[in-house]
């Protein structure tokens, strides 16, 4: 099911931009690729196309209408405006391209669609006054309208979650999942990505607060990514040990972790993926659901055989049904799992001792997240009847059913308390999930009628026919066009636009980027191939670009044009996924020497150099940037017998960002660069994107150091204007920043500082302090920078102001 609406997803979007743009290279002339119809509009159509919307669509956009949080679809040509709730982007599009269907008739899609396609702004407002009759402005307020129309009247029957059940935790960004009991009773260790990754918690059942993260120090040395579908994370019996599933380099592997001792063990899976572990009863078994060839099953680990050998494992289904959750009946050899059944996932129970299945939740809806109550009498889960994802308690022998938990949005991953008092669970509120408590005894029972018990059906038996066979030809194909604008301390405003293409098996790429700069005209291309069907990639280039030099003499400041044209074979080698060497065999022509008269080269000459780096990154991003991590790269590069120059080449440019709440970050760049040997490579610093406070290319050297340091900030979420139109600017960022930087020639003995008495002044080491704005304006990134010289001593009179497009580093 999944895979079907994924595909007509996708495919949906393949024949938009078929229609759309029809020829997508002919309008890069034409300048027709920079605009585009709004995003709500291209998503909602290939959400509309895919299927149905699912329950979870429903929660989320029913949330956002009771509660006031419906973005208007004037609003949506971005979902940046939604920051990392981007999924409420994609369903308001889906749902405003059903009522667009409902009220207008679905020919009227494809009408707009033809349009956008004799539109070169793809003026959407424009397209539906001509199809429609009416603008996007009335589409919104008639859609808004009915959405309330709807989805008001359900505050009448139902509450929110804090309403009906004790919250918990409170998270402002990111969630709190997969509730699972100590068997002590007293904490509750749950999945959270409040800090942008997905982590283990371990939290007071009383109060909510964290009280361990257990594994927060594993986190890149030992694995990427916790594997969070179904229960996520078991206890032992004993209470002293929780078991998890996280992935390293294309493997998944059992982690066994102390609380107590903070030792853990990791077990290596001969599977494509695993998840959902459930401890056995007597403490010696852990099963689990896993992936292998396409197909997923249960499983069962013995804990008693690790270390002998390969982990001793047991297979329990082998079918082709999709296996979800998975929870082990207290003192019995039975497993209750969530599997789909011919399109919906329902409940299943089955005898590890005579291999019995029992199916215990009808088709028509989805029944998820089983979990026995200690008793072993009951199975708690969610369902979405009626479109609510509610929780419910099925008394297995009686076959009675009982909702227990209705809220207006949504629950989730159901768990009862060892001594069976109280519930936990996930809800959904606000754009996040958070956990809850519900007291049983006090709970409001609601009888349901299941009709459920039957043996499970047998399997659709694909159809499998071989239509033809031919052997394959790379063929490439566009993938995407980008284009950007920068401007840097040299005050040409640039435009980079690139095209990426390659063949279906993703083995060949071919990527061509072309600038073009204001205040004269030049060709500046970039040109890559790339074959990547082996663990390495290699790679050719094709270059020519020009580069603004500004020389100061005593005759005055002049401008020179450095134009490079060259080519290289590249190689790019992992080790891991954050870390790689890159090695590079390039020639390159570039001028030796220049005219003062006529500003042109008048000595041109060749450079033949090996290259190899080291480079690494961690970094992790948020919707304003960088938010922790850190980059490098550490190069040398040397000139081979056939160049006409000589030297050697060193440089290191390491970045680190250090978060220091949830929008706040500290961003260090450190640089340093040496070049040896008979000639120089000359090395410039000043300007917005190297050292502020000082001109472009004001220091220059064969040695270089820099160092930047900016604490970034919300400086103003959003300012909005009503004049000439309705308009607003959002996600203003400040920064203050420090800059250190010194350049150098071979020659010369750079005294950086000097100590005098308690003070340190700064000598060749030159400072700047100061504060800046960072606009985001669609294709532009505008940086504001204001600076200030100093010698840690005093301040320099005055100020320099500082203008750039899409510096920050």
């Amino acid at each position: 099911r999944e895979l079907r609406r994924v595909l007509f997803h996708e495919l949906t979007h393949i024949f938009q931009y078929d229609i759309i743009y029809q020829k997508p290279v002919a309008h890069i002339f034409t300048g027709e690729f920079l605009y585009s119809p709004p995003l709500w509009f291209i998503e909602g159509m290939a959400e509309y196309f895919s299927g149905p919307m699912d329950s979870v669509g429903e929660m989320v956009l029913r949330t956002a209408v009771v509660t006031n949080k419906l973005v208007p679809l004037t609003k949506l040509h971005d979902f940046s405006i939604l920051g990392p709730f981007v999924y409420l982007g994609y369903k308001e599009g889906q749902s405003a391209i059903q009522f667009l269907a409902d009220e207008f008739g679905e020919e009227k899609i494809a009408s707009l669609l033809q349009e956008l396609r004799h539109s070169r702004t793809k003026d959407l407002d424009e397209a539906m006054k001509n199809v429609l009759g009416i603008g996007l402005s009335e589409f919104d307020k008639r859609w808004q309208r009915e959405l309330r129309r709807r989805y008001y009247p359900l505050v009448a029957s139902r509450d929110m979650p804090d309403v009906v059940s004790k919250r918990l935790t409170k998270a402002k960004k990111g969630s709190y999942l997969r509730p699972a009991w100590s068997p002590s009773g007293d904490m509750i260790a749950v999945i959270s990505t409040v800090g942008g990754r997905y982590d283990i918690r371990i939290i007071s059942a009383g109060d909510g607060k964290t009280l361990l993260r257990p594994i927060a120090r594993l986190y890149r040395r030992e694995f990427e990514e916790i594997r969070t579908k179904g229960t996520g994370v078991a206890w032992s019996p004993e209470g002293d040990r929780i078991a998890f599933f996280a992935s390293k380099d294309a493997r998944d592997y059992l982690f066994i972790y102390n609380i107590i001792t903070n030792e853990y063990r990791k077990v290596e899976m001969p599977f494509d993926m695993c998840w959902s572990p459930e401890w056995s009863p007597d403490g010696g078994r852990i099963a689990f659901i896993a992936l292998k060839d396409g197909r997923s099953d249960v499983y069962i680990l013995s804990l008693r055989k690790l270390g002998i050998g390969k982990p001793s494992i047991k297979r329990v289904t082998d079918d082709p049904f999709d296996e979800e959750s998975i929870s082990w009946r207290p003192s019995s050899e039975e497993l209750a799992f969530s599997s789909e059944r011919n399109g919906w996932y329902r409940i299943v129970i089955r005898d590890l001792g005579g291999g019995e299945e029992r199916v215990l939740t009808p088709p028509g809806f989805d029944s998820r997240s089983p979990k026995w109550d200690p008793t072993g009498r009951f199975i708690y889960f969610t369902a979405d009847m009626n479109g609510f994802n509610d929780v419910y308690r099925l008394d297995v022998r009686r076959g009675e059913c009982y909702r227990v938990v209705r809220t207006l949005t949504g629950c989730f991953s159901p768990a009862p308390s060892p001594d069976g008092e109280k519930l936990a669970l996930s809800a959904y509120n606000d754009g996040v999930q958070d956990i809850y408590l519900v007291d049983l005894e006090g709970a409001e029972l609601e009888r349901v009628e299941l009709k459920g018990g039957e043996p499970p059906p047998e399997a659709e038996k694909p159809e499998i026919e071989l239509i033809s066979r031919r052997r394959y030809t790379p063929k490439l194909m566009l993938d995407a066009i980008f284009t950007d604008f920068v401007m840097s301390s040299d005050g040409v405003l640039r435009n980079v636009t690139q095209l990426i293409a390659s063949d279906m098996l993703g083995n060949h790429r071919l990527m061509l980027t072309v600038l073009s700069q204001s205040g004269y005209f030049a060709p500046d291309f970039i040109a890559y191939y790339f074959y990547l069907a082996m663990k390495p990639d290699f790679g050719v280039a094709l270059y020519n670009y020009h580069t603004l030099h500004l020389v100061r003499t005593v005759w005055g400041e002049e401008w020179f044009l450095e134009r490079n044209t060259g080519v290289a074979a590249l190689l790019s080698y992992p080790f891991s996924r954050y870390r790689r060497l890159e090695v590079q065999l390039e020639a390159i022509s570039m001028p030796f020497a220049y005219s003062f008269r006529t500003r042109k080269p008048i000595e041109r000459g060749s450079l033949i150099y090996l290259s190899a780096s080291v480079v690494g990154d961690t970094v992790e991003w948020s919707e304003f940037g960088p938010r922790s991590g850190a980059r490098y790269i550490l190069g040398v590069e040397r000139t081979l017998p056939w160049s006409d120059l000589d030297m050697t080449n060193l440089m290191a440019d390491v970045r680190r960002y250090l978060p220091l709440g949830d929008r706040t970050v500290l961003a260090v760049r450190a640089i340093g660069a040496a070049s040896l040997g008979r000639d120089s490579m000359v090395y410039y610093l000043g300007g917005i994107d190297t050292l502020r406070g000082y001109g472009y290319e004001e220091l220059s050297g064969s040695r270089a150091l820099l160092l930047n340091l900016e604490l970034r900030v919300p400086f103003i979420d959003e300012i909005r204007f009503g004049w000439p139109v309705s308009w607003s600017l959002s996600g203003i960022r400040g920064i203050g920043f420090v800059d250190m930087g010194a350049a150098w020639w071979r020659w010369e003995r750079p005294i950086l500082w000097r100590v005098e008495g308690r003070r340190v002044k700064l000598e060749d080491l030159k400072c700047s302090v100061g504060v800046g704005l960072r606009l985001k304006l669609g294709l532009f990134d505008l940086d504001f920078d204001f600076a200030k010289k100093t010698d840690l001593v005093k301040f320099e009179p005055g100020y320099t102001f500082h203008f750039g497009i899409g510096q920050e580093f």
